[in-house]
């Protein structure tokens, strides 16, 4: 018999308690600060890449090198620039919070839980024999929750489907990308050009892994992900000038170095394997890393749900408000003519 999958229990917290295990504090600025430095050093890779390549075709023949400069700036746009907008402009949950933001910050998220289960509920019934990849039993829980209006419902639906249903397919994603970015690394054997194809599949998987599940980490978490591109693609490019088949080769004791043919097809079918597996492992744990950064946003700002504002919290609330209506009404008693004054409440001299 099938189990049921079942929603994790969120822990209830005080807000100074969630602040203090939780929000980044005032790092969020510096986070969104580095994210932006690490996506355009990603953007000077590709470009770099795709400059060498362009040189080379140019030094082939005249023709061929405009020809590849044409294609250089269409996959510079469409494959670097375009994913990266749609990452940055993607919704995300606020969960770095304090006393003065709760507030908004749960009702942000809560909009986004409702538009999020509606994009879903719209991509189930718009395909047919649930080609969308989600269960019935799963999609049936997500609507009556949606329709109920129960928040901790909403959570709960929303999270066995994320748990289950879209992480499948995005681990089915992961494993197509990083067996892509393998047997790319393994044919090319060139360093720019491994480095270029790890870059942009190790981007558009993530942008594809972000739009499966609706909304993007946070800046700190996304500054992560952006340097954990940069580095694979650091790797990249140097598992591609190592010539580590050759090294193989004369640590067998220089056997296979005597007969040319075969010290030259392992040193070749070394270097292309160990490149290969390399690039496809780290598309791989890039690919692990999204998904767990992205699940790790949810169950923040599912607990954020459940924190409730401390009494003290509210009465502090509250006595700024009754110092904000005592100043109000002092400034315009300071207005009233006096009694005994002029029009402009001057006092009447003796």
């Amino acid at each position: 018999m099938k189990k049921e999958p079942k929603a994790p229990s969120y822990e209830k917290l005080t807000l100074s308690e969630y602040e203090q295990r939780y929000s980044a504090k005032n790092n969020t600025k510096l986070f969104k600060v580095i994210a932006f430095i690490l996506a355009a050093t990603i953007g000077i890779i590709v470009f770099v890449c795709l400059f060498a390549l362009c040189k080379e075709a140019y030094e082939l023949n005249e023709y061929f090198g405009y020809g590849a400069i044409a294609v250089s700036v269409l996959v510079f746009v469409f494959l670097y620039l375009v994913p990266l907008i749609k990452i940055k402009k993607l919704r995300k949950f606020e969960v770095d919070v304090n006393a003065y933001s709760i507030k908004n910050a749960k009702k942000h998220n809560a909009k986004i839980r409702q538009e999020l289960a509606t994009n879903i509920i719209d991509l189930y019934l718009s395909t047919e024999g649930g080609a969308s990849g989600y269960s019935s039993e799963n999609m049936s829980a997500l609507v009556n929750a949606r329709q109920s209006g129960d928040s901790q419902e909403l959570l709960k639906a929303l999270d066995v489907i994320y748990s289950n249903d879209t992480k499948a397919a995005a681990k089915s994603l992961i494993t197509r990308c990083a067996v892509r970015c393998g047997l790319f690394s393994a044919v090319s054997q060139k360093d720019t050009t491994d480095a270029l194809i790890v870059t942009l599949i190790n981007l558009q998987m993530v942008k594809d892994i972000v739009f499966m599940y609706g909304f993007r980490p946070s800046d700190a978490r996304l500054m992560k992900i952006f340097a954990q591109v940069v580095s694979n693609s650091l790797v990249a490019y140097g598992l591609g000038s190592a010539n580590i088949g050759n090294q193989v080769v004369r640590s067998i004791g220089g056997v296979a170095e005597k007969i040319p043919v075969l010290g030259g097809i392992i040193g070749t079918l070394v270097d292309s394997s160990i490149q290969g597996l390399s690039n496809a492992t780290l598309t791989a744990l890039l690919g692990h890393n999204t998904i767990r950064y992205l699940m790790k946003e949810y169950h923040l700002q599912a607990i954020l749900e459940s924190v409730e504002i401390n009494e003290s919290e509210e009465e502090f609330a509250e006595t700024c408000e009754e110092l904000k209506k005592e100043l109000s009404d002092a400034k315009k008693n300071a207005k009233k003519p006096d009694k005994k004054g002029d029009k402009k409440g001057e006092l009447i001299p003796a």
